[in-house]
């Protein structure tokens, strides 16, 4: 059975033949389909949205947009050389296709709310009883309804049909769609804690996808080989570039990579057990750290200090100082932090294998190697426990749940008008849609601001110094 098939470029609503013979033959459907993401919306406000660092703070720090574009960019590099190292894609003569997975990576984002997981968590509490909210599930809806290409011809000006959604998003290629699809679950309506999936809403969509790319008794977890690769680039590009922002800012000094204390090395390999599912000891965390460290050690200019370090650590301890100072500098130099970053996508990206299905090839696993895991896991969790759980992060994070709170609480106002708050088009909007997904109307409005402009309608409905009414929102 191949990777690939005519059921892959079949779309959810069929449009009309490109007009003329060149547009035909300069652009094949996973181009068309990686335009529409380039040229939507949802993706130009990723530049205002939180990666790890404000987007206030400074604009050299990454954000959701820079992040997307680097998980692509990996995830691509990764489905070409498991074109050439896996023997697999030589036997169906059938390779993998970069271009998807390169899609799937920029869009991969796409439904993060503003204030990354702290808005997430704010507006899932607000969405509690009304199919909750999850940033993969917003992504999903953004791409099938959202976005403004194609809605039913006999529909309102908006998409709504008596009632009914009938938009279709960009309506890009039940491939593509798939590429995203990371949790292969519909969401409850009725939900405490976020849960991974999908909303009822698209359910219907996403059961088409599946029956179409993998048919009818299919019965297996749904998650296609495009759809590993870019979760795995995710986890890379997250390990690495947070790490690389880290040191850049002070967060983390090249230094603690030799001189973990022991709290913090408890908290990581803490982190590390829950996410890897098995014991994870300090002397583990500590050696592995020590051994990334190696290569900040040959960066160095001091022969002294690295001789010292490499020998005996603790006999000198001018040097050791010294050393520290050394480091510091280190991190603030450009050209180190570019060369050990090169270093770690390198490793990381040379640790991916393939389990294959030869009944689904659609479905084919993509997983990393258990020691390149291990060091994905130790970065990730290096830089949770160094600046998500620091006092200065805690604060931001507080700070972005408190603002959505509050704007989710103007629209609750007992007497039920608070929609009036809405912009005019999501204004109409909600008033034609049915009932039961009014609420998700104003969740999508909120989920996509991005992190000023929520501050900023914040300030509109707190601040004692609120922007002029002239200006419009």
């Amino acid at each position: 059975m191949p990777l690939y098939n005519k059921f892959d470029s079949m779309r959810e609503f069929l449009e009309p033949s490109a007009s003329t013979k060149i547009y035909k033959e300069n652009r094949d459907c996973w181009r068309r389909d990686y335009g529409r993401i380039v040229h939507s919306h949802a993706f130009r406000r990723l530049q205002g949205k939180t990666q790890l660092f404000p987007g206030l703070e400074s604009d050299f720090f990454r954000n959701r947009l820079t992040h997307s574009i680097e998980v692509a960019q990996i995830g691509k590099s990764i489905a070409q050389i498991l074109n050439v190292k896996e023997h697999f894609f030589h036997l169906s003569r059938n390779a993998i296709n970069p271009d998807i997975v390169e899609i799937a990576g920029l869009a991969h984002d796409l439904g993060h709310p503003p204030f990354g997981h702290n808005g997430e968590e704010a507006l899932n509490e607000w969405m509690g009883t009304s199919g909750g909210f999850e940033g993969n599930a917003q992504t999903i809806r953004i791409l099938a309804k959202i976005e403004k290409k194609y809605k039913m011809v006999d529909s309102s000006s908006l998409g709504i049909y008596k009632g009914l959604d009938r938009r279709y998003g960009l309506n890009l290629c039940f491939r593509v769609l798939a590429s995203v699809l990371k949790y292969d679950k519909e969401i409850p309506q009725r939900i405490r804690k976020v849960h991974k999936g999908y909303y009822k809403s698209e359910s219907t969509l996403v059961r088409l996808v599946k029956r179409k790319l993998v048919g009818s008794k299919f019965g297996y977890d749904f998650k296609t080989i495009e759809c590993c690769i870019m979760d795995i680039a995710d986890d890379i590009a997250y390990a690495v570039y947070d790490l690389e922002d880290a040191l850049k800012c002070g967060f983390i000094s090249p230094f603690d990579f030799i001189d973990i204390d022991d709290l913090k090395a408890q908290a990581i390999a803490d982190e590390m057990k829950k996410r890897l599912k098995y014991d994870i000891s300090i002397n583990l965390v500590k050696k592995k750290a020590q051994s990334l460290f190696s290569w900040i050690v040959d960066y160095s200019l001091d022969k002294k200090v690295k001789y010292s370090l490499k020998d005996n650590i603790s006999e000198n301890l001018l040097l050791i100082k010294n050393a520290h100072k050394s480091f510091t500098q280190i991190a603030q130099d450009g050209y180190f932090r570019t060369d050990f970053s090169s270093r770690l996508i390198k490793l990381l990206t040379t640790g991916v294998r393939v389990t294959e299905n030869e009944r689904f090839p659609i479905l084919t696993k993509v997983f990393m190697e258990k020691e390149t895991r291990l060091i994905t896991e130790l970065l990730k969790c290096m830089s949770y426990v160094y600046l998500i759980d620091s006092p200065r992060m805690q604060m931001t994070k507080q700070r972005g749940k408190d603002i959505i709170d509050e704007i989710c609480e103007a629209f609750d106002e007992k007497d039920k008008k608070g929609y009036l708050l809405l912009p005019e088009d999501f204004r109409k909007l909600y008033l034609e849609i049915r009932p039961s997904e009014k609420k998700r109307i104003i969740c999508d409005f909120i989920a996509g601001m991005t992190d000023r402009y929520a501050m900023e309608y914040y300030g509109r409905l707190k601040s004692e110094n609120p922007q002029s009414i002239f200006k419009p929102y």
